[in-house]
């Protein structure tokens, strides 16, 4: 698997304003389109690498059979969404 690359993401914002991601579109190592429901989100934070602002978000989902965390990266600056790497 990829580190850092493109994904597509369903969500919703509650009404303070925050982003909770729910299901992840990704290409996989075949070059299928595979969507994976995100389980949990265990942790949340902000951080400001250069000067961008990047909402760091660790989900749990089942990836190939088996649970994983994995880091997923909103840019709030271009609205894109990676798949920065999996955790375990």
């Amino acid at each position: 698997m990829q580190y850092n690359v493109p994904i597509d993401i369903i969500s919703f914002c509650n009404t303070l304003g925050e982003i909770k991601p729910m299901r992840v579109r990704m290409e996989n190592e075949a070059h299928e389109r595979v969507v994976v429901d995100i389980q949990e989100i265990a942790y949340r934070k902000e951080t400001r690498p250069s000067g961008m602002t990047i909402l760091v978000y660790g989900c749990k989902m089942i990836l190939y059979g088996e649970e994983r965390l994995v880091e997923l990266h909103y840019h709030i600056d271009t609205h894109r969404w990676t798949l920065f790497r999996i955790v375990s």
